[in-house]
């Protein structure tokens, strides 16, 4: 029988009112490998880390560097950066596995590889987070080179970075990418978002190939003359359907959707699973707390205003007392509503998240009043 679902599907064409639920967590794994008989002065194993001066003694140079770019974040700081140290020797280093498992009990919203970038610990923490956001967990990775086609995967691609003397590869800046969207505020996207330490990098040769890029699912990083900025915010999403619409190629839908995800998820199951009888009248009651919840998404910002419905999905109930015997053909759509649906409660939401100003058309008329061209 397994254990009791809710299956929160969003179609792309957030108690007791549920509330919305901080964001702003950066997981950073790392890999600090000690010399064959001496691990004792290695750090290993989990830390949490508001501040530069919380990273642990003991982490090298380029681990340190990565928590610290993690730490700058764009609009807001992140909240916090939960950093994973694994250890062992050359010998026998620490599987990944044991960061995975431990990620596994925390809530993060953008996790990133070891910056040395090794293609088994990437390749690893890429199917880890397409199978835990098949799994209904929304958890999101920034990692390098990865053409991972998944709306949770950004595919950060700019190599050669320059900050002052020294010059990173993509996978050492993915943690401040993370950084920069776990901070990134509701209004607007990240698109655009400067990155003001970053004085030069290795620039594609046009405009058409940096469109090109985009269009590949490749956030990489522009230059206007003055700064450098991020690009268009585009996940590594190309292949689109029914469920999976273009809308969800960008980093900031697909941040609204998985904050509603978590966040009814986290509260269906504090405040419902198992609490309530499965009669029509409680469902009206879980029902008008998902409602507040999305009137509260709209005043935030994240949804258009006045274009969200909940209420009962008439279909899917249909579908699954005739399933289970019931002659729904000779019902009324009521009927149908107040049906005995087992321990099943079968939600509809239909919403519009709001994009951001991405694209602007300026035409600009120099001609003299009645002069035609």
């Amino acid at each position: 029988m397994g254990q009791p679902s809710i299956m929160i599907k969003f179609q792309t064409a957030a108690e007791e009112s549920i509330s919305l639920l901080s964001k702003g967590v950066v997981g950073v794994i790392l890999r600090q490998i000690g010399t064959e008989g001496d691990v004792s002065a290695t750090p290993n194993g989990a830390y949490s880390i508001t501040s530069a001066d919380e990273i642990p003694e003991g982490l090298n140079e380029s681990n340190r560097g990565y928590i610290q770019r993690a730490l700058i974040g764009s609009v807001n700081r992140p909240r916090k950066v939960l950093a994973y140290v694994l250890g062992g020797t050359t010998e026998k280093p620490e599987d990944i596995k044991n960061a995975l498992q431990y990620f596994a009990s925390q809530t993060v919203d953008y996790l990133c590889a070891p910056p040395e970038g090794e293609d088994a610990d990437v390749t690893a923490l890429v199917d880890w987070v397409k199978k835990q956001r098949e799994d209904q967990r929304i958890y999101k990775a920034v990692v390098a080179h990865q053409a991972a086609d998944c709306e949770g995967e950004i595919n950060f691609t700019t190599i050669g970075i320059q900050v002052g003397g020294d010059i990173y590869s993509a996978a050492e800046y993915a943690s401040r990418i993370a950084g920069m969207l776990a901070g990134s505020g509701v209004q607007g996207s990240c698109t655009y978002l400067p990155l003001l330490e970053v004085t030069d990098f290795e620039r594609l040769e046009n405009r058409a190939a940096e469109d090109q890029a985009a269009e590949s699912g490749q956030l990489i990083l522009l230059h206007d003359g003055r700064k450098a900025k991020l690009g268009r915010g585009v996940n590594s999403l190309v292949t689109t359907g029914k469920d999976q619409g273009p809308m969800l190629k960008k980093i900031k839908i697909v941040e609204t959707r998985d904050r509603m995800t978590y966040d009814l998820r986290l509260a269906i199951e504090d405040s419902y699973i198992g609490k309530y009888n499965n009669d029509y009248s409680d469902k009206l009651t879980l029902l008008s707390s998902i409602s507040a919840y999305m009137r509260e998404m709209e005043e935030s910002g994240y949804l258009k205003a006045g274009a969200t419905t909940v209420g009962i999905d008439i279909a899917a109930q249909r579908a699954y007392l005739k399933k289970q015997g019931v002659n729904v053909d000779s019902m009324s759509e009521q009927q149908i509503k107040e049906a005995d649906t087992d321990s099943f409660v079968f939600v509809l939401v239909k919403c519009r998240p709001l994009d951001a100003i991405e694209d602007v058309v300026i035409n600009i008329d120099m001609r003299r009043d009645g002069v035609n061209a």
